[in-house]
């Protein structure tokens, strides 16, 4: 196999063009057995199996295997593809909008499993999705069982819920459940792009055993078989592909603008779109833009920043108004803050009552038999005391600070129709099916942890499937409630509201768990997993199109050399032609590199600027070629002439030369630039007063244009000796060309330059080439110097040897919910001992505490604690900087946060739940996420402590969690 450099030699070998040998990729599948059903064009099905090479495959219409199953309802096309596939006992990915019904094919799973006495896991992104699914399982088959970390229940069930973090990690420790396993339903996988846990997806579908089949429910992705190609890479058996965009309930999309100071005008009877003037449709219920509203919308007159947040306010109530006026209710509507969704709320109560007195009598009956678990003062708490009175109005409020206990009842109130509004974050559009007749968003933009932005198509897409209930609506409404301040292009609109869903893209890292864990795995490659991750398939992808590209240009490239020499046979000045033509490239090269930089180009090259350009001859395309490739103009003994700038766009120039043509250039073509710039009257048009100034030289002084002064190299930023170097050249090319060129009759002149454009165009091939082998080496293996480096790291503290796993490295392998090497360094340097249990779980509160906030003030007792993690902290970022020149000590070190060790404190003492919240400005939930992280991480350091014989350090861990787990911190989950 011939490397990049041998490729890169071959290029530069004009004569002899040589077909390297075939390169092989992961990527060998096939795509059969496609099937497209369109009704309209916008609600198509897709159906395409990909399989591995050689593989002998049947079509499903010649299979035609009978679905056992009866239902009450007309099964959609999509879903009798999906059955046949699991019929056919064949994996497949369901890439489907929200409640489209894609749960009916993981329920036919776990149904043909029952049926045949295999086992099916069920996983989920989030806990609280795993014990809704849980409950809706268990009712309906009866044999399931839940696994999430917090709980286990019936374990040994057909059907055993699972979040996807407790599957890989029953991968790494082993277990008798997966060997009988058949099926694995991986629900909402479109969460594999997520940055923080993302990973988890890709570690598990990498390591589960070929033998199992895959079950994979997703919302539409646009590169849905892309993602299918990878699993039959890795796994090697078909995997189908069912796509569709067709919504159970379409949708309709407006946005609502309302004037400063303009009350809504709400009009009785018709559709939703006539009955406000502030409502404007921008996608209709068959997908098609309205590009004719965004002039009305652009036209209304802008806000005053200072009264906006009021004025989103009374946005929010007045399409409140609308809603209800309309029997458009209920409405789910998104916020990207949690104060935000609070504050909403909180102005809503005051101006609706949605609920009738048997309404409220229910909501009381549920709240009240709710909370019966929890203490009495905890009954009291102030978010739970707040929260009852919005609820018995028929509002919601669900986001991430929110306790889970009331997250949970409010989700049981919304599915039971008790509640007409809801005021969520984001989280609320992931996984759980709780539809609405509507949805608001009161922004457009959101802060994504780095930036603030606008809102991705994708993300708009699965929040805004939340309208439009099955079976129950005809049609679902999405409002976008504009900024007052907020000036919109219809390009922005439509890139929002009518683009594509977002790209499955992979999130994968190395973690020094996962290297220590698979190096564990008996017969399995180290790079096993770097090899096999669809972040690596995806540059293989790459690479094998560039590997496909490359090749056509290096056949193109022969197949020109030869037409070359086949013109040349006989010819006296072949040598020169060949020497001018590699002269001129380098100076085209040399004056690449003297492009002065872009902020001096930026300040000079402005319309009005008078600058001499060397003329070009125009591309030849014309010379039998069969790949169309774009290079630069290039010099045929060109002439200098003046020119003046009339427009500029980055590097392309629209230029009025002194002949008074307008032609089009790049900047390379500059050679000179003048001092003088002309000042354009207002009152003409540029190309009219450029052709007045060039008339008017040359009446009144032939000489102006010949005496102008001209900017030097050092003046533009340009290092002489380049500018002097590409004169040269450019003084070199000349002599040949006067030599041995020029001196040519028309005729045989015209054949030179022929030539010179074949030679020419031979440079960019080369050119393309070594751009290609290049961009394409890189797609080997891309992390393999992240790995090494960690294995550095992993080496030089003893974690491993060259061969195996040490006591630190099995030690660190039983840790993923906090930072491993942190962890286990402060292990076996005894850190822990000389704290008590208290200040234990005070001290990890740091490793598992993300919110960022203001750094607050700690007890001397916690500074004293903290300081043994700091200092750890500290000598590990001095290995790691001294081993890998690319670590980022800065971001490593933020990621521990103390701002809650004494809050944890006095939790452990016995304080209330309602005493600590009333230490720190920390959501409620937030504390309670906190606590619940900290006890997974107290159990791992139980289990590592076990693993080094530290009875001591076992007992100390164990009697930590018994001080964290209590009360409405450890409430049970109202699904189970």
């Amino acid at each position: 196999m011939h490397t990049s450099s041998s490729l890169l030699e071959l290029a530069q070998n004009l004569t002899a063009v040589d077909q390297p040998k075939q390169e092989t990729f992961l990527d060998t599948a096939i795509e059969v057995d496609s099937f497209v059903e369109s009704n309209d064009g916008y609600n198509t099905v897709r159906h395409t199996a990909i399989i591995p090479e050689d593989f002998a495959y049947n079509t499903l219409a010649d299979s035609n295997i009978p679905i056992q199953c009866t239902y009450p309802f007309k099964l959609d096309k999509f879903q009798e593809l999906a059955l046949q596939c699991l019929e056919r006992d064949e994996s497949l990915l369901v890439s489907a909008h929200t409640s489209a019904g894609k749960t009916l094919v993981a329920e036919y799973a776990i149904h043909l499993s029952i049926q045949r006495k295999q086992r099916v896991i069920y996983t989920s992104p989030i806990k609280a999705l795993s014990n809704q699914k849980y409950r809706e399982l268990n009712e309906k088959f009866g044999d399931v069982g839940l696994m999430t970390g917090d709980v286990t229940l019936n374990p040994d069930s057909t059907c055993i819920v699972m979040t996807t973090e407790i599957l890989r990690n029953m991968i790494y420790r082993g277990t008798e459940i997966l060997r009988e396993t058949h099926f694995v339903v991986f629900d909402e996988v479109h969460y594999m792009r997520d940055r923080e846990r993302g990973v988890v997806w890709e570690e598990t579908i990498i390591l589960l055993p070929s033998t199992i089949r895959f079950i994979f429910l997703s919302a539409t992705i646009p590169n849905a078989e892309e993602f299918a190609r990878w699993i039959v890479s890795i796994h090697k058996q078909p995997c189908h592909v069912i796509y569709t965009e067709k919504r159970p309930t379409p949708l309709e999309h407006y946005v609502y603008v309302n004037a400063p100071g303009k009350a809504s005008v709400i009009k009785p009877g018709g559709q939703l779109k006539s009955i406000s003037d502030q409502l404007f449709v921008m996608v209709d219920k068959d997908g098609a833009f309205q590009s004719k509203n965004i002039a009305r919308i652009q036209q209304r007159p802008a806000g005053s920043t200072g009264y906006t947040r009021r004025r989103e306010m009374i946005n929010v109530v007045d399409i409140l108004r609308i809603l209800k006026s309309t029997n458009n209710l209920p409405t789910i509507i998104f916020s990207f803050r949690r104060k935000e969704c609070e504050v909403y709320a909180m102005v809503a109560e005051k101006e609706f009552d949605f609920n009738t007195e048997e309404d409220k009598e229910m909501i009381d009956t549920i709240f009240t038999n709710a909370l019966t678990t929890l203490r009495e003062e905890d009954r009291k708490l102030p978010q739970i005391l707040g929260l009852k009175a919005l609820l018995l109005r028929g509002i919601g409020v669900h986001h991430s600070g929110l306790m889970p206990i009331v997250k949970e009842i409010i989700e049981i109130l919304f599915q039971e129709n008790l509640l007409k509004v809801l005021f969520a974050t984001e989280t609320f559009s992931i996984g759980l099916n709780m539809p609405a007749k509507s949805v608001i968003f009161t922004s457009i933009k959101k802060f994504d942890g780095v930036q603030t932005r606008f809102i991705t198509s994708g993300e708009y897409i699965q929040m805004s499937g939340r309208a439009g209930r099955r079976g129950t609506d005809k049609i679902g409404n999405v409002i976008l409630a504009l900024e007052s301040t907020l000036t919109l292009s219809e390009k922005e609109i439509k890139k929002v509201l009518h683009g594509p869903s977002n790209t499955l893209d992979s999130a994968f890292k190395l973690s020094y768990n996962t290297i220590l864990n698979i190096l564990r795995l008996d017969g399995m490659d180290e790079d096993h997993v770097i090899k096999h991750s669809f972040l690596q398939f995806r540059y293989e992808m790459r690479g094998k199109a560039l590997y496909l590209l490359m090749h056509k240009y290096i056949d193109e490239l022969g197949r020109v050399t030869r037409i070359f020499d086949q013109e040349t046979v006989g010819m006296k000045n072949t040598e020169h032609i060949k020497k001018y033509c590699d002269i001129k490239q380098q100076e085209i090269n040399c004056r690449k590199d003297c492009t002065p930089p872009l902020a001096t180009l930026n300040r000079i090259l402005v319309p009005g600027k008078i600058v001499e350009i060397e003329v070009r001859r125009p591309k030849v395309r014309e010379i039998g070629r069969e790949i169309t490739v774009e290079y630069p103009d290039v010099v045929m003994g060109g002439s200098k002439i003046l020119a003046i700038i009339m427009e500029r766009a980055d590097d392309n120039l629209v230029l009025m030369t002194e002949d008074e043509n307008i032609i089009e250039a790049e900047v390379s073509c500059i050679r000179n630039i003048a001092k003088t710039s002309l000042e354009i009257k207002a009152k003409k048009s540029k190309s009219r007063f450029f052709r007045e100034f060039f008339n008017e030289s040359k009446k009144k002084n032939k000489q102006l244009l010949e005496t102008l002064t001209f900017y030097t190299p050092m003046e533009l930023g340009i290092p002489e000796e380049m500018a002097a170097i590409a004169d040269k050249l450019e003084k070199a090319a000349e002599y040949i060309y006067d030599g041995y060129i020029r001196p040519l009759n028309p005729m045989e002149k015209d054949k030179v330059f022929k030539l010179m454009d074949m030679l020419f165009y031979t440079h960019e091939l080369r050119r393309k080439i070594e751009s290609l082998a290049k961009e394409k080496e890189q797609t080997r293996l891309v992390m393999i110097e992240e790995y090494n480096n960690k294995r550095k790291i992993l080496q030089a503290l003893f974690y491993l040897s060259q061969k195996e796993v040490l006591i630190k490295g099995k030690v660190a392998s039983e840790i993923s919910s906090g930072d491993e090497l942190l962890l286990t360094e402060m292990l076996f340097n005894n850190e822990f001992s000389k704290l008590s249990p208290g200040r234990i779980c005070s001290l990890l509160s740091c490793v598992v505490f993300d919110d960022k906030s203001d750094k607050i003030t700690l007890t001397p007792e916690s500074e004293s604690a903290l300081k043994i993690l700091t200092q750890t902290v500290d000598r590990l970022v001095t290995e790691f900087e001294r081993l890998d020149m690319n670590f980022k000590a800065k971001e490593y070190t933020e990621k521990f946060c103390c701002n809650l060790m004494d809050v944890v404190y006095r939790w452990t003492e016995g304080y209330s739940f309602a005493e600590i919240c009333e230490t720190t400005e920390v959501f409620e939930g937030s504390i309670i996420r906190c606590f619940r992280r900290l006890e997974e991480v107290l159990k791992e350091m139980s289990r590592a402590s076990k693993v080094i014989g530290n009875v001591e350090m076992e007992n100390k861990f164990s009697a930590a969690i018994s001080l964290v787990k209590r009360d409405i911190v450890f409430a049970n989950s109202l699904y189970l």
